[in-house]
């Protein structure tokens, strides 16, 4: 932007994103790729779980349905079991990111621009 001189003063215009996270715009694209990729990693690996003791369940599935639980019994029990999994799981996750977030913030590294503005967000953590 061009820099202007009035009266001795010396005007320079910059937005304020470039001012606030200009030095660390690529570590943060850097670093938000890694925590995408180590999210598709645990997604798929919760998903081949479920997979497998799904497979492993046939047996004992087949005995319910054989001894008169319905279509629609099973699939609830298992929706709500895949439930309960997903809130703990949920949860857990929720215990990582705060003490990690503690565990940054204890840190204080110094190229880490508004140290003193991180933390879990309640809305983006509950969802829409």
């Amino acid at each position: 932007f061009p820099i202007k001189e009035t009266a001795g003063v010396v005007w320079r215009v910059e937005p304020m994103h470039d001012y606030l996270v200009s030095n660390t715009k690529q570590s943060l694209w850097t670093l938000m790729g890694a925590v995408a990729f180590v999210l598709l990693i645990a997604c798929a690996n919760v998903a081949n779980l479920l997979l497998a003791r799904g497979s492993a369940r046939h047996g004992e599935l087949a005995v319910r349905a054989a001894i008169g639980a319905g279509r629609a019994r099973l699939v609830r029990q298992l929706i709500t079991e895949a439930i309960v999994l997903g809130l703990v799981g949920g949860v857990l996750g929720l215990m990582i990111a705060y003490a990690s977030t503690a565990a940054l913030i204890a840190a204080r590294p110094a190229d880490l621009p508004r140290l003193d503005e991180i933390g879990l967000d309640g809305t983006v953590a509950l969802g829409p």
